[in-house]
Order: structure tokens, then C-alpha cells, then sequence
């Protein structure tokens, strides 16, 4: 005999692979549902735990929806995918802690609101609930997370943080059953189930076997996206989008708990999946690069602009205004079905070559790249050098795998080459900031920091066993060590003026720059061998080199915060850009593409 899991399973396989349009989605009564449903028996609901039924009268397009009504809707929304067996020919009685499950009001899975036990709410209701109230829900909590994964055992409400709660049940109780079934029982169920029929052609029950094979392994989840995509494309979009976000974020964290490792595998697959659908829905054919312009864009995204830019935050309305001015552009990165919401964001500054110094024409300082206009309202001369000093991405769901913001590059050049015919501009560059520097620095002297007794010969040997620094460096360290912890100390809190941590830099800038060349080339993630730096992990696999390290090229408190006020320039060669990728990649991240200038600063 089968197992009710079994039969529940493969009486689905015959429909699963039909377009969902021509299955039936209409409300059925309560009663054609068998009420032995995997997804909610009385061991999987512990995520749901406290999840408050609410009112059956409400509808599902408010503008607002509260924690427990939109895990309501997805715990309603995944019963309903999981009982919807019209092929069933017999039914399992009822278990007696299904019953009592089913009985109670606070855990109540499927509403009612007549004594013939009608469902109020369609699929379809509760997907547009599920949407809609998703993206109104309160952001997401990791000091929950951290307290619900620390005691998984303990009633910690599930609606103190209901995106963590929502993600838990997709990625724990809508995976595949992979964690409660081994694949020779899956594969020795189907044979059993193939004994059983009377099926002379063995080619189309092959067939029907691999279909049900695959339903015993598609994730529940991968269905409800579906569903939910089809209901309403628009505002699934911008739930998925959200989803990953908070998928992200969460699994940052996850790293810390040791014992969540099958959480954290579940929320991976998850990740996947997510990242693969927003990558086809998000796919270059279906994207738009619009400019933003102070006297053609709306009010309403020039002010997303101010607000979403986070590399070189705007002081003032005048910044405002001289960012959208002649010798700059901003380029957005837009989706059809989200108008109105800028997905990556690009600050192009434009410059025009006074003679044929290569490295003069290029900017080295934000202070030029920011400077203020002349009332000018036109170029007076055909640009020679684009700068794409920043690069934002709007979206934290959008992030990690899409290449979104290197297709919005490569369409920036595009639309810069149009607009100024002539080819003037022959030179695109980036000036980036090095956002891990200073930390990767204070790592290299923390324990002569924290601990005042590592001596000389100590120190050397931890910078040499565990950082691999050539032997001139670690010296170069040593002898300026109560320099570097004084600097770090300066700016860290901002205790000195600015003409006390001018000085600083200017003693230390020969070792700051070879530090800083190291950080960029040599440093590599643990975990994944790429760039330590995440911008020169994402400039170079888009096919840059690093060109040149820019000393006291950001001084202010927040560029000084971040790497000391170093910078670099990124150079895109337009005809290197596929033959640096190429190598970068074929070396398993470790030749990053540099000039001379560069290899000079990694010799001391």
C-alpha cells in the first residue's frame, strides 16, 4: 500500500504539467478538502505559531494589511496548492490532531463564512493580499531572527517580525520533501505505483513516472511564485524583488549560528530560485536606461535620486541641481512594469582633455569631480572623458548575481556615444572609493592595538603566517605602527582637526598607497578567491583595469572614515573589456587587469 503522501503526490503529476490557466482556480467548498495536508500538519506549524485569524469580511485590496493577515494569506494561499486534488478518487479520514488543528479558531487554516464551510477568498484573493500586504509589512528584524534561531523551541510571535516569518515558511515548510524522504523510497513508491496500473504502453507511463518524479521534488514555493506571478505580474514583481531583499539580509546572519546549517541550505535554495526568476524577468531585453534631467524628470524621481544616493551623499539642493547639470549626466536603469522605481543609478561626470597627458585629463579628487558650475547652461566643448564616479543600486533584492549595474554601464557609453557624434569621448573611467580599506588596515595592526604587549617580532610573524605580506611590508608596518594606530584612532573618531590627520596622511602616504595597491590585487575573499574589495571585484569582472590609486582623493570625514581618503580609477578600454574579463575569469579571479602605475606602488 501507499502512503497517504504518496498518493496525495503522484494523483497531482497528471495536472502539474498542464498550464496553470487550465486548471480550475475557483473557490471549492471546504468539504472536498481531504484534511491530511502535509504542508500544515500539527509538526509543521511551528513557524505559524500565534498567527491570529482575521476577520472574513475584510477585502483583499486594503491598502494596508497587518503581520498575522498577510502570513494568513500565504498559509491559506500554499493549503489551498496543496489540497486541490480534483483527481483524488477516495479520501483519508481525518486524524484526530488534524481535526483538532482543523477546529481551532487562532490556527484556523481555511475562513469561512456560512454554515456550507465556503471558502471566502479565492487563489487569486489570497495572492493579492499576500502581495500587497508584503511590501507594507514593517522591515525586516535580524535581533528576531537571531532570538527566534538561538531558541527555535520557544512561542516567539511570529508576527513581532512577520517578513522573517513569511520567509521561514516558504524556504522551511514550501521546499522539497528532500528532508523527509530519501530518493530510493521516492523511486521504490513510483515502481509500486507503476505495478499497480494495468499500462501496456510503457512509454508513456515512463513518462508520466519522470513527471511524477519531478513533482516529488519541485519545491511548493516554485508553484506559488507562479501563481502569484500570474495573478498580477506588477505587484508580484515588486514583492519578489522586496522577498530577496529580506532573504539577503537574512541569510548575512545566518553565518554567526553554527547550528543552522539545514536553515540555512533550505534558505539558500530558496535564494536560488528567487535569483534565477528575478534574473529572467530582469533580463536586458526587458530593461530601459532613461536620463534624468532637472527640468524633464518628475519631481518625484529626482528626489528618489537625493535619497537613494549613498557613495556621495547630496548636502543641498544646489548639489542636486549641479549633478543634474551640462557637464554631468545620471542615468537610471528602469523595468517596464515598475515605472516609477529607478533600479540602479549612475553619476557620469564629463571632462574635456586640456593636453596629452594621459593622466592629468583624468579626475583624481571628488572635490573636481563636484566642484561647482559657471552659470553655463550648455558644454563649451566636446567632451573627451566620462567618469562614472557612482554607481548605486536601489534595490537590495536586485543585487548578488543579476548584473544589473554592468549592463547599465555598457548602455551609459552607448547613449554617450550617440549623443556627442564626433566619437570625442574616448576615454571612460570610474573614481571609486575603496570601501573596506581602512578596516582591512585596522585588521593588520588590531592586535597591537588591543593587545599592547605583541612585540615587533610577534607582529611580524602574525602579518607574515596569516596575511602572506612580502617581508618588506611587514617591516614598512612595524617601524610605522604608532603611526597607523594614531590615524586610525583620528579618524575613527574625529578627534583631531584636519590639519593634525592632513599631516598624518602625508607621512604615511607612501605606505598607505602600497597598502592600498596590495588591498586591490592581492587580497582576495577567503570564501570565493575573488578581489577582497568588492568594487574591484565588480569593475574588473565587467572588464576593467585598475588604472590608477589616488592619494587624499575624498577628505572628507565620510571618505576618510571609509579608506583613509584613498581612491582609485577604474579604465573601461573599449576594445579590452572582453579580453580582460576573459583572463580574469580564466584565472580563477587572481590576474586583476592593472597599468604600470599600479605594479610600481606594489614594490616598496
Amino acid at each position: 500500500m501507499m502512503s497517504n503522501i504518496s498518493r496525495r503526490r503522484l494523483s497531482q503529476a497528471a495536472i502539474y504539467f498542464l498550464p496553470f490557466s487550465s486548471r480550475s482556480r475557483t473557490a471549492y467548498a471546504a468539504s472536498n478538502y481531504p484534511k491530511n495536508s502535509l504542508l500544515f500538519s500539527p509538526a509543521k506549524r511551528r513557524i505559524f505559531r500565534g498567527v491570529q485569524s482575521f476577520s472574513t469580511k475584510s477585502t483583499s485590496n486594503t491598502n494596508s494589511a497587518a503581520g498575522p493577515e498577510v502570513l494568513s494569506a500565504l498559509q491559506n494561499l500554499a493549503f489551498r496548492l496543496e489540497e486541490w486534488e480534483p483527481n483524488l478518487s477516495e479520501r483519508e479520514p481525518l486524524s484526530s490532531s488534524a481535526t483538532s488543528l482543523i477546529a481551532s479558531p487562532a490556527s484556523s487554516v481555511l475562513q469561512t463564512t456560512d454554515d456550507n464551510s465556503t471558502p471566502v477568498r479565492s487563489i487569486e484573493e489570497y495572492a493579492s493580499l499576500f502581495c500587497t500586504g508584503y511590501v507594507q509589512l514593517p522591515p525586516l528584524k535580524l535581533g528576531w531572527n537571531a532570538t527566534a534561531l538561538a531558541s527555535p523551541q520557544d512561542d516567539i510571535p511570529t508576527w513581532e517580525c512577520p517578513r522573517s516569518a513569511a520567509l521561514l515558511f516558504l524556504a522551511q515548510d514550501c521546499g522539497p520533501p528532500s528532508s523527509t524522504a530519501s530518493i530510493s523510497t521516492v523511486v521504490e513508491q513510483l515502481q509500486n505505483r507503476h505495478n499497480q496500473q494495468d499500462d501496456n504502453n510503457s512509454t508513456t507511463t515512463a513518462a508520466l513516472l519522470l513527471q511524477q518524479l519531478k513533482l516529488l521534488w519541485t519545491p511548493k514555493f516554485e508553484e506559488i511564485f507562479q501563481i502569484l506571478i500570474e495573478n498580477n505580474s506588477q505587484e508580484t514583481l515588486a514583492m519578489l524583488v522586496a522577498l530577496r531583499g529580506d532573504l539577503l539580509q537574512l541569510l548575512s546572519v545566518l553565518p554567526k549560528q553554527q547550528s543552522q546549517q539545514s536553515l540555512k541550505q533550505s534558505l539558500m535554495q530558496l535564494e536560488n530560485h528567487l535569483r534565477r526568476l528575478l534574473s529572467a524577468w530582469f533580463s536586458p531585453g526587458m530593461l530601459q536606461v532613461r536620463r534624468f534631467t532637472y527640468e524633464t524628470t518628475s519631481a518625484g524621481l529626482i528626489e528618489k535620486i537625493a535619497i537613494k544616493e549613498k557613495v556621495h551623499p547630496m548636502k543641498s539642493l544646489d548639489d542636486l541641481r549641479r549633478r543634474l547639470g551640462p557637464r554631468r549626466r545620471v542615468f537610471g536603469l528602469f523595468h517596464p512594469l515598475l515605472p516609477n522605481e529607478p533600479l540602479v543609478i549612475l553619476h557620469v561626470h564629463l571632462e574635456t582633455k586640456q593636453n596629452d597627458d594621459a593622466k592629468s585629463h583624468i579626475p583624481s579628487t571628488m572635490q573636481h569631480v563636484l566642484q561647482e558650475d559657471d552659470d553655463r547652461t550648455e558644454l563649451d566643448s566636446q567632451p573627451t572623458v566620462a567618469t562614472f564616479y557612482s554607481i548605486s543600486n536601489t534595490q537590495q533584492g536586485l543585487t548578488r548575481g543579476l548584473g544589473l549595474g554592468e549592463f547599465l554601464i555598457k548602455q551609459a557609453v552607448q547613449q554617450l556615444k550617440q549623443e556627442f557624434h564626433s566619437g570625442s569621448i574616448g576615454t571612460f573611467v570610474t573614481l571609486s572609493p575603496m570601501p573596506g580599506f581602512r578596516k582591512w588596515v585596522e585588521d593588520l595592526v588590531a592586535s597591537s592595538v588591543l593587545e599592547t604587549n605583541e612585540d615587533d617580532q610577534q607582529m611580524s610573524k602574525r602579518l607574515s603566517d596569516h596575511w602572506d605580506l612580502p617581508s618588506t611590508t611587514v617591516e614598512d608596518i612595524i617601524s610605522k605602527r604608532p603611526l597607523l594606530e594614531q590615524l586610525l584612532m583620528d579618524t575613527k573618531s574625529g578627534g583631531s582637526g584636519a590639519e593634525s590627520i592632513q599631516e598624518q596622511l602625508e607621512s604615511l602616504q607612501p605606505t598607505l598607497m602600497h597598502l592600498a595597491a596590495h588591498y586591490l590585487v592581492v587580497a582576495k575573499n577567503v570564501r570565493s578567491g575573488k578581489p577582497l574589495d568588492p568594487v574591484t571585484g565588480f569593475h574588473v569582472h565587467n572588464g576593467a583595469e585598475v588604472f590608477r590609486i589616488n592619494y587624499a582623493a575624498d577628505i572628507s570625514s565620510k571618505g576618510l572614515l571609509r579608506s583613509f581618503g584613498v581612491m582609485v580609477n577604474y579604465r573601461y578600454q573599449l576594445d579590452k573589456i572582453e579580453s580582460n574579463k576573459a583572463a580574469f575569469e580564466s584565472s580563477h579571479f587572481q590576474d586583476v587587469p592593472m597599468t604600470s602605475m599600479v605594479q610600481d606602488l606594489l614594490l616598496l
